[in-house]
């Protein structure tokens, strides 16, 4: 039943090769994560490398929005900070005001006293007013930089936005 023409026939080298000369087979059993995709190495190297700068990249941008995060949170702290320190400022310049008008009723009561000096009601006068001034100012000032933070804040906000 074995035809050893066809064996000769399809043999590469011709010759022939009996049941003890032929090695054993053996049989791998592969587990799921022992098999590569039937592609050639070089597109697995690739896809690969691909798969690598995907993560790499998704890190990259999970740093940048941690970042952001973080200045975004930053700014706000600040801004919050500053709301409490203008209220407080606020509150101040409305007790010292209050101070200072006392001290003008008082002025006020003393020139209408007979034989009070006119030269000693203005320097009061001047110096009062003077303190009243430099306080609204000041809280003018305070007010001006808070303003500034804000709008600087919007404008962050707004570009934040635009990059989602």
């Amino acid at each position: 039943m074995y035809d050893e023409n066809w064996a000769q026939l399809v043999s590469p080298t011709g010759r022939k090769v009996t049941r003890e000369q032929k090695p054993d087979k053996q049989v791998y059993w592969q587990s799921k994560e022992d098999v590569k995709p039937d592609v050639s190495s070089a597109v697995y190297s690739r896809q690969q490398q691909y798969i690598d700068e995907s993560a790499s990249s998704a890190a990259s941008v999970r740093r940048k929005e941690e970042t952001e995060s973080a200045v975004y949170d930053g700014r706000i702290n600040a801004i919050l900070e500053q709301e409490e320190a203008l209220i407080a400022s606020h509150r101040k310049e409305i007790e010292d005001t209050m101070e200072i008008v006392r001290e003008e009723m008082k002025l006020l009561t003393e020139i209408d006293q007979p034989g009070s000096r006119i030269d000693r009601y203005v320097s009061q006068l001047s110096f009062v007013l003077s303190r009243k001034a430099a306080g609204l100012v000041n809280l003018q000032a305070r007010l001006a930089r808070f303003q500034q933070h804000l709008k600087e804040q919007e404008i962050f906000n707004t570009k934040s936005m635009q990059q989602f």
